[in-house]
């Protein structure tokens, strides 16, 4: 089955009482009707829903609680190479328009009327038995609160991942979340991961400056060494990024691409980095250079797309291998920031390791909303990202705190 992803980030859903189309976040569209294609070269709309548990429940859309769906049948139109969809019924595009309802009631074939195909997997069906299933990961997440816009943005990240690890629970799996940030927003969000993270294996630390995310992830993965704890993987999550519940069973699947990486692409598996909906920050023409696919643990097809170079793959949420990250010695501490993500890759690939990226499991990236940090960002990351990691850092530090001073 396939999901529909709009031009504006969103994906298609079906309202049953007044069997009309509309489109919402990836956050809030599994609790919507979510509008299906069973084949991408189907002509009928599907919805689903959730009867309880993790079953979904699909149903034709001329099934509408009113009437005889208007939505019924139409015609696929592929307007490009791209993979994306436009559907046209009487001469009219179905058209996602930006106030949120989706109708076919325009006679161009625009931005507005493409969408992509996103595979689902709609059930949990019994492991099977080829795959591991015994490995354990560490999640880590920066902690990052100077200001009420970026609180905001990092409580949203921990509400959904919470969120996202009660629906799909992995056995074997940890929680390390470190950081900076003002009060009272770094005593609220410390609270608010002891609350929500309480029933798993989790640790929270505070840092006293903004070191920057390659410092805290190295100084998490330095200490979980001390204890004697060695994952096999890390799942390595900025502090903005969303588990959308739409998207199944992430940690099975990629440790299902770790598994199944060597047979490809003929090295051991480095890191795989998942499919950013909203503000993609891939150059996806430069990852999809090289390809392979295979059938996963739950009998659907991933597709794996990898660069020639170590280049293309953004950082946001990467699942690493804990062998790789020891042997490129975890992220360059070049700045607070700067392209440590960049740099990862490189080292990665320099040893040995592969890198890549899945098309079909993703998490929500949101674009920065605050358009004078991304600027002061952009230029400070371009400063420092020169890969020397015998910089006295304690000068950018200050910067970076002066900065959020003035916010």
């Amino acid at each position: 089955m396939y999901a529909l992803l709009t031009h504006h980030g969103t994906f298609l859903c079906y309202d049953e009482s007044s069997d009309s189309l509309f489109h919402c976040s990836a956050y809030d569209a599994d609790s919507k009707n979510l509008v299906y294609l069973r084949t991408v070269s189907d002509n009928r709309f599907y919805f689903g829903r959730r009867n309880g548990g993790k079953k979904m429940n699909i149903y034709p859309i001329e099934n509408g609680l009113t009437n005889p769906s208007k939505f019924a049948k139409f015609e696929i139109v592929r307007p490009d190479e791209s993979g994306k969809l436009s559907f046209r019924e009487s001469g009219n595009f179905l058209s996602a328009h930006s106030e949120g309802h989706a109708a076919f009631d325009v006679s161009h074939c625009r931005e507005w009327e493409y969408y992509t195909p996103i595979k689902q997997f709609l059930d949990n069906n019994a492991i099977n038995n080829c795959f591991y299933d015994n490995f354990s990961v560490c999640v880590i997440q920066p902690v990052f609160v100077p200001t009420k816009g970026q609180f905001d943005r990092n409580i949203r990240s921990i509400r959904s991942m919470a969120r996202y690890f009660e629906s799909f629970p992995f056995k074997n799996i940890n929680f390390k979340f470190s950081g900076w940030g003002k009060e009272p927003f770094i005593t609220e969000i410390s609270s608010l991961i002891e609350e929500v993270f309480s029933c798993y294996n989790f640790n929270i630390s505070i840092l006293n400056r903004n070191h920057g995310k390659a410092f805290i992830v190295n100084k998490v993965v330095s200490d979980i060494i001390k204890e004697n704890y060695r994952p096999d993987f890390l799942f390595l999550c900025d502090s903005d990024i969303i588990f959308a519940p739409m998207c199944y069973n992430i940690v099975e699947r990629l440790c299902d691409v770790a598994i199944m990486s060597p047979r490809f692409v003929e090295k051991p598996f480095g890191l795989v980095a998942l499919t950013q909906i909203e503000g993609n920050c891939h150059i996806l023409s430069d990852c999809r250079k090289n390809s392979y696919s295979f059938m996963n643990r739950f009998g659907e097809i991933e597709r794996i797309v990898y660069p020639s170079n170590p280049s293309g793959i953004a950082g946001g949420c990467l699942f690493c291998n804990f062998e790789a990250w020891t042997a490129a010695n975890g992220y360059r501490e070049m700045g607070v920031y700067a392209g440590d993500d960049a740099f990862l890759l490189l080292d990665i690939a320099n040893n040995g390791f592969s890198y890549q990226l899945s098309e079909d499991i993703f998490i929500v990236h949101p674009p920065d909303g605050d358009q004078e940090y991304a600027r002061w960002k952009y230029e400070v990351c371009r400063r420092d990202s020169d890969g020397a990691t015998d910089k006295k850092l304690d000068d950018i530090i200050k910067e970076s705190e002066l900065f959020w001073e003035k916010m």
